[in-house]
This record gives C-alpha cells, sequence and structure tokens, in this order.
C-alpha cells in the first residue's frame, strides 16, 4: 500500500511510539490496541468499521499537542508521521481524519501535504479547514497561491479562510480583491479584510469605502463597520465621516443601528443626543434595536436622564421595552417618579413591564405598592408582583415586610403575602417574629406563619414549635405543623439525632391530639430512628391513636415498614385501621421498585391473599404492574381469570408480559399469545399484544435476560471517581438489591438496555447479571457496548474494565471468552458520566456468528 522508503519510515517510527508512549491519565487509550496497529487499521477506515483507532490516534495527538510531560515524542514527529501518511495511497476516510488531527497538532511540516489536497475537490474543505488553524505565514502564503487556479466557490471559500486565519500576508491579495468583478468576492475580501483585525487591514477598507458611490459603500458597510473601533483609534474623523454616510434612513436597519453604535463609541460626547434620537426614530425595528445601544452603553446620570424623559412622552408600545433598559441601566441606586403613573396605565404590557422593573428600581418603600398588586387585580400582575418582592434587593425590603407581617392594623391579605415573601427570601431574621405570630394572631396569620417557619426555623427552636401543640387553638395550624416540626429536626446537622427531639415529645406526651400530631412528624421526618420510634410505640387500645401509627408506618419506603403493615394485616380486628394498613401496604409496595425481589416476592403473595374486596384486587392489580416476575405474572394471570377485575387485570397481564419478554420469553409469549385468544378482550389491547410479540423478534441475538441492582452512588462524587469504590456486587455478587430489568417496549434499538430510563440519576454505576447455560463448552466472543464506562466479570473473574464517557456504540469492546458446559456467569457494571446510561451485549462464535444452544436466565440469587 505504501511506497518502500514510507513503509521503512512509518515502521520504525511507529514500533518507537508503540514501545515509548506512557498513556497520562485522562488519556483512555484502548488496552487492546497499540498505536502501530491503530495506524494501520486507519489506513483502509470506512465509515461502518469501528471508531476505536481513530479514537486511539485522536488521544495520542492531544496527549502529545498538550505537552504532556509523560508523552516522550513530540507532536512534531507524530505531525511528520501523518504528513507522509497523508500523501500514501490510503482510503478517502483516512485521509479526512488525518487533515483534522494536522489540523490540531500540525504546523509548518504538514503545510505542503495539506496544501496538496486542495486539488482534491473530496479532500479540499477538510484540508482548508485544517490549514486555517496553523498561524504562520507559510500557511496564508499556500492558501493565497491556491487561489490563482481553484474555482469561484472555492476561491470563496479560501478567502473566508485567509480572514479566519487572520496572518498579515494576506492582507496585500485580499487588497486586489476588492476590484474583483464579482459581487460576492469583493464582500468576502472585505469581510476577510475585517476578520484579520489589524490596522492596515481596517485602513484598506476606510480607503476603500470612502471613494465608493451608494451602492457600493453598501456592500462593504457590514465589514467596514466590524473594523470601526479599530479605527477610530487611528482616523476618528475619518471614520466619523463613513459613519454619518451610513447613518441615513436608506440604509438597511442593521447598518443603520451598527453605525450609530461605532459612532457613539468614536464620539462619547455625542453618544447620550445621538441614542435619544435613535429610540425616537420613526421606524419601530430601529428604535427597538437603538435599545440595545442603551444597555451596552456606560450609565451616566445624561444618559439616565435621556431614558427617564422618554418613559413620560414615549408611545405605549415601545414602553414596555424601554422600561426594561431603563430597569437595566439606572440600577438599584435609581428611583423616578415615572413608575407610579405607569403602574395605572391602561396598557396591560405597560403595567407588566413597570411591576418587573421594581425588582431593580424598588425597595422598601415600594413594598407597600406590590403588596397591593400582589393581592389584587389581573391575575398575571400579582403572579409578577409576588415574584418581584421575592428577588427585590435590599434590607430595607426584609425590615418592611417583617413590619407588615406583624402590623395587626394591616390588611390581612397584605400580611398573609408578606409573610410569603420573607420564607421566599429566605429571611431568617424573622423567625422569632412569624413564631410569636404562629401563636398569637389571627387564624389566617398563625397558618401562613407556621408554614414560612417551615423554611426558616432554625432546630434551636424546636421547643418552642413543640409548645404549640396545645389542645386550645390548635386548630388553625393542625395541617401546617407536622411538616413543620419534620422540616426542622431535619435541619439537626447529626442525622441520627433528627427524630429524637420528636421522640422525647412523644414519650412525654398524655393528650391523644398530641400523640397523634408527633406520630405523624415522625412518618414524615422518614428515617431509621423516626421508623423504630414508630413500630415500638406501646400498643393502645385509642383506636385514633392506632390509625396514627399506621399512617405513620405507610410513609416508610422500607422492606421493615412492609414487614410492620403485613403483621398489622393478620392482627388488627378493627377493619377501618385494617383496611388503611391495607392502602397503606399496596402503596409502599407500588413504590417498591428498587428492593430486592426476593423481599417482594412475599409480600406481593401476601397483599394477593389479603385483597378481599374488588377494591382491593384493583389496587393490587395497579402496584404489582410496577413489579414485573414471574410470581407477579402468575398472580395477575390467576385475576385475569376471574369476573371482578378480569379487565384491569388483562390489561396489567399485558404490561408485565412485556416487561418479562427479554427476562422470561416463553412465559411471556405463553401469556401474551393467551390475552390474543381471549374473546373479552378489546382489539387494542389484543394489537397491543401482537406489538409486543413482534417486538420480541427483534432482539437479534442480544442478551436480555438480566438482574438488575443498584443504582450505587457516593454524594457528590463523580463516575470517574465512583470507579475507585467497591460495591456490594462487587464483593459478593449474591448481595445487592438483585430485581427483574424490564424490556422496555419502545427501546431503541430494541436490545438496547435503557438504564437511564429504569433508573434515572446521574454519576452512579448499576451492576446487571445473567446466567447463560451451555450445552457443551466452547470459545466465544463477548460483543459489549456500553454507555458510559464499564467492568466485567465472566464466571467470577474480572476480565475488563473501561472508566471513559462514550455514547453507546454496540459491539464497540470485544472480548474472548471461554463458555463452560452447564451454567456461566457474566456480570456487568455500568457507571453513568451523565445523560444517557445504558448497553448492549451479545456472544457471538470467534468469526462473528451466534453461538448455538444459548439459554439465558436472569441471575437472581437464592436468598
Amino acid at each position: 500500500m505504501y511506497p518502500p522508503a514510507l513503509t521503512k519510515r512509518l515502521f520504525c517510527l511507529l514500533m518507537a511510539l508503540a514501545t515509548a508512549i506512557v498513556l497520562p491519565s485522562p488519556v483512555a487509550f484502548s488496552q487492546e490496541m497499540s498505536l502501530e496497529e491503530a495506524m494501520t487499521a486507519l489506513a483502509d477506515f470506512e465509515f461502518g468499521k469501528s471508531r476505536a483507532p481513530l479514537q486511539h490516534i485522536s488521544e495520542a495527538v492531544r496527549a502529545a499537542a498538550a505537552e504532556h510531560p509523560e508523552i516522550e515524542h513530540t507532536a512534531s514527529e507524530l505531525e511528520a508521521l501523518l504528513s507522509d501518511m497523508l500523501a500514501a495511497d490510503i482510503s478517502l476516510e483516512a485521509k479526512r481524519f488525518i487533515c483534522r488531527m494536522l489540523g490540531e497538532i500540525g504546523a509548518s511540516r504538514s503545510v505542503e501535504a495539506l496544501a496538496a489536497q486542495l486539488t482534491d475537490e473530496a479532500l479540499f474543505h477538510t484540508a482548508l479547514a485544517a490549514l486555517e488553524q496553523h498561524p504562520g505565514s507559510d500557511a496564508a502564503a499556500a492558501m493565497v497561491q491556491a487561489l490563482a487556479e481553484a474555482s469561484e466557490d472555492a476561491r470563496l471559500a479560501i478567502v473566508e479562510a485567509l480572514g479566519r486565519q487572520g496572518h498579515p500576508d494576506a492582507i496585500e491579495p485580499l487588497t486586489g480583491l476588492l476590484q474583483d468583478e464579482q459581487d460576492a468576492m469583493r464582500i468576502a475580501a472585505a469581510n476577510a479584510l475585517a476578520a484579520i483585525q489589524e490596522p492596515e487591514s481596517c485602513r484598506v477598507l476606510l480607503s476603500e469605502i470612502a471613494d465608493a458611490d451608494d451602492v457600493q459603500r453598501l456592500l462593504l458597510a457590514d465589514a467596514f463597520l466590524r473594523c470601526a473601533d479599530v479605527l477610530c483609534e487611528t482616523a476618528p474623523t475619518a471614520v466619523e465621516g463613513v459613519l454619518e454616510q451610513l447613518w441615513t434612513e436608506d440604509a438597511p436597519t442593521h447598518v443603520r443601528i451598527a453605525a450609530v453604535g461605532a459612532l457613539m463609541q468614536c464620539r462619547p460626547d455625542r453618544a447620550p443626543n445621538l441614542l435619544l434620537e435613535a429610540l425616537q426614530d420613526p421606524c419601530p425595528i430601529y428604535s427597538r434595536e437603538a435599545l440595545m445601544l442603551a444597555r451596552r452603553t456606560t450609565p451616566d446620570d445624561t444618559l439616565i436622564g435621556v431614558l427617564s424623559a422618554l418613559l413620560d412622552t414615549a408611545p405605549d408600545e415601545r414602553k414596555p421595552a424601554l422600561i426594561d433598559v431603563f430597569a437595566e441601566v439606572a440600577g438599584p441606586s435609581v428611583t423616578t417618579s415615572s413608575f407610579p403613573p405607569l403602574l395605572k396605565s391602561e396598557t396591560p404590557a405597560v403595567r407588566r413591564a413597570a411591576l418587573n422593573a421594581l425588582s431593580v428600581l424598588g425597595g422598601g418603600t415600594k413594598v407597600g405598592l406590590l403588596l397591593e398588586h400582589a393581592t389584587t387585580g389581573p391575575a398575571d400582575e400579582q403572579r409578577i408582583a409576588r415574584e418581584v418582592l421575592t428577588r427585590m434587593p435590599g434590607t430595607g425590603t426584609d425590615a418592611r415586610l417583617l413590619e407588615i407581617a406583624r402590623d395587626q392594623r394591616a390588611e390581612e391579605a397584605h400580611r398573609l403575602r408578606a409573610i410569603i415573601a420573607l420564607a421566599e427570601r429566605r429571611v431568617e431574621e424573622a423567625s422569632p417574629t412569624l413564631l410569636s405570630l404562629a401563636a398569637h394572631a389571627a387564624p389566617s396569620v398563625r397558618e401562613e406563619a407556621v408554614r414560612a417557619l417551615r423554611t426558616l426555623a432554625s432546630p434551636e427552636m424546636l421547643p418552642d414549635l413543640l409548645g404549640l401543640i396545645v389542645p386550645r387553638g390548635l386548630e388553625p395550624i393542625r395541617e401546617q405543623l407536622p411538616m413543620t416540626l419534620a422540616q426542622t429536626a431535619e435541619r439537626i446537622p447529626e442525622p441520627e439525632m433528627r427524630a429524637q427531639p420528636i421522640i422525647d415529645a412523644l414519650d412525654a406526651a398524655t393528650r391523644r391530639e398530641e400523640r397523634i400530631l408527633l406520630l405523624e412528624t415522625l412518618g414524615l421526618i422518614g428515617d431509621e430512628q423516626a421508623f423504630e420510634a414508630v413500630r415500638s410505640y406501646p400498643e393502645t387500645t385509642d383506636i385514633d391513636v392506632r390509625r396514627a401509627m399506621v399512617a405513620a408506618l405507610v410513609r416508610f419506603q422500607s422492606p421493615a415498614a412492609l414487614g410492620e403493615l403485613r403483621a398489622i394485616l393478620f392482627t388488627e380486628r378493627n377493619p377501618e385501621i385494617r383496611a388503611r394498613a391495607y392502602s397503606g401496604y399496596i402503596s409502599a409496595l407500588r413504590n417498591a421498585t428498587e428492593l430486592a425481589l426476593h423481599e417482594v416476592n412475599p409480600h406481593v403473595q401476601t397483599a394477593y391473599e389479603q385483597a378481599k374486596t374488588v377494591a382491593a384486587k384493583r389496587d393490587l392489580v395497579a402496584a404489582v404492574t410496577q413489579l414485573p416476575s414471574l410470581t407477579t405474572m402468575q398472580l395477575v394471570a390467576e385475576l385475569a381469570d376471574g369476573d371482578e377485575v378480569s379487565a384491569e387485570a388483562v390489561r396489567a397481564l399485558l404490561r408485565i408480559a412485556a416487561a418479562l419478554a427479554g427476562a422470561y420469553p416463553e412465559e411471556a409469549r405463553e401469556h401474551l399469545e393467551g390475552i390474543i385468544a381471549r374473546e373479552d378482550v378489546p382489539e387494542p389491547v389484543i394489537a397491543e399484544a401482537r406489538e409486543a410479540l413482534a417486538f420480541m423478534g427483534r432482539f437479534e441475538g442480544y442478551i436480555m435476560s438480566w438482574a438488575l441492582a443498584g443504582p450505587y452512588y457516593e454524594p457528590y462524587v463523580m463516575a470517574e471517581a465512583l470507579f475507585e469504590y467497591s460495591f456490594p456486587p462487587e464483593k459478593d455478587p449474591d448481595l445487592g438489591n438483585w430485581r427483574i430489568l424490564p424490556t422496555l417496549p419502545d427501546a431503541e434499538p430494541p436490545y438496547a438496555l435503557e438504564l437511564d430510563r429504569v433508573l434515572g440519576g446521574n454519576e452512579r454505576v448499576a451492576f446487571l447479571r445473567t446466567t447463560i447455560h451451555a450445552p457443551e463448552a466452547q470459545e466465544a466472543v463477548l460483543e459489549l457496548g456500553t454507555n458510559d464506562g464499564c467492568r466485567v466479570w465472566w464466571n467470577g473473574t474480572l476480565i475488563h474494565s473501561l472508566n471513559v464517557g462514550r455514547a453507546l456504540t454496540p459491539g464497540e469492546d470485544t472480548l474472548p471468552v471461554t463458555i463452560e458446559s452447564g451454567e456461566n456467569d457474566l456480570m456487568i457494571a455500568v457507571f453513568q458520566h451523565g445523560a444517557a446510561w445504558g448497553a448492549t451485549a451479545r456472544l457471538v462464535t470467534p468469526d462473528g456468528h451466534p453461538v448455538p444452544g444459548l439459554r439465558y436466565t436472569p441471575a437472581l440469587p437464592a436468598i
């Protein structure tokens, strides 16, 4: 493929690189491929082949370009190698890739090789993009030389590249192109000169546009305006004259606005008058664009005065935008008497803009006005006023809100809104006043004060908050107080102490209402300490207290809470409490999607046995639909054969069977076909069952039968760092919350294991495990794709480890394995770096064909 001399040179350099380059972190080269192998594979690379060689080379290039201390060979050595390879007989895709790499790493050595590709239409744009990244004069000279023989379109592209490259040597040839016969070429040359941003290139444009007629002046206007700031320093008078010519009513709006902006920069003394004139221009588009100039202008009293005067005189349709700019330019130190009238404008858009502006211009003196708008008037203006109260700066605002909150003479609606604003503004200094209001105020004010303390109260206030639990006067705050107590307790720094104040109060409580409220609070806190206190609370004959205990237990989503509720089902005689316990049991079961299957199944069986009513059976069907397993599929199938909830059970059976299509294909197929054969099933349900069966035929030999454990994560630890941790399934494969990985009937491709949709979250890891049943021993290849990094264990031995962020590419990793006769164990840890998260896996023979006779089942521990 290569000439003999080049072959020898490539071999020597590749051997040196392959043995000497040490890969630095975070550069992550493939462990299975040397640089020599990557370069060899690159020579005949085409789209559709593995991109691993390209990734390997690009990482080497970027590491060398960064001059990492552990890279022994320099960027120039790689540049020489790639330049020589570019001249060889290699694939088009390989040449394009090399051009991109030379754009990143190349210097003068690669210019000749890249310039030679400019005559190849297929490589022209890639080679040109690489050349423009070279800062030197030799690259500029090569592009200028290519202009002579290039096509018209290619010449335009080269001119644009010369501008982006920005070398002063391009100024002279570009100047000559300003006299080209084609308007497109003259415009391109002018823009390129402007892009170079050298005083010389900008003076060329000034000279050209100063002598141009009206038509040519507009052709050069955009380029000239990009140079105006450079020219203002060297030729202000000449520039001002041209800008005045461009600032006419006949010019396009974007040219006019850019011209007046440049003129304001060149002549700051004229800026206020220029801006005022622009803001009052009859053209609404131009005057609106002029507002952007006001935003970019350094504010001073003159500018603020100009904008303030316009607030009174501008037409209503222009006032909203003008108000926004005034607030931004004036800032919090300036107020205006214009705003009260604007708040009463007959135009809703003006009123809304004026309200929004008070978030910058307001302060303590505007609180009363905002409270009025926050409690009366149109709904959208109330919303804006409330948002402004939340974000308006200044301690004066806090003080005025607090003053109104405790003022008994103020309107009750204003007091309530002031309390809400204090909470939203996180004014912790308001807590003592709010506590006083929670104990002694009008009922609605007490309720709002307790709700605000949910956000603002410190843990030290818990005793005072507990003191609010008194029979007389409890009613207005009864619904809010448990959540306020719970959230205040959760701010205690020591997690193991958060429930203790509530437990102590419960132990000392003597009144029924007090005990009920504290049990509810413990349920809201929801930690292990709170659960133990509720679980072990002494038995009582008080039905209301027992009901509160059950209600609290329902809030704990844990195997232990399910066990407690299960025990109540067997022992409770009061039908009301028992019904509440069953409802809570089902609710907790519905949310048990991350519990291990061996923990869930006994509860599913109990819930099935205890479902005595039609309503209970419907609740059961809804819950177990979220928990696909052979157990739930069988139970729902039995309910589907009955009369009471048959329709709901058939739909649930369809969902469960579709979710188990990968894990247990034979059983799922049997139930799906059974649904299709039924005469009492609506056609849409039958159609969905047929779609599920058809979907099963699109797995293409990929492994779909998986047990799932996780997700595992550490607070504030990124996925790359999680790679250094050890999680339960790594220590013992039978540990972990193993359950069935459901098949998603709309996954794309169908065999993709989309963990982001099943588990969600970022910066975490999940484990997949399957048992492979083989009739005989044989060699095979595991084709694996993961997004992102992974670890792979085959029959308990770690065979692959890759800590990278990457897109999901099926078969990207090919791992040779030995399949033993009988059962084989495959476990994969898939790390999530953010966004998508998934995997694909299948076993093939060494020559790429399906392995005959294999059967898969989820590897669930026998516990």
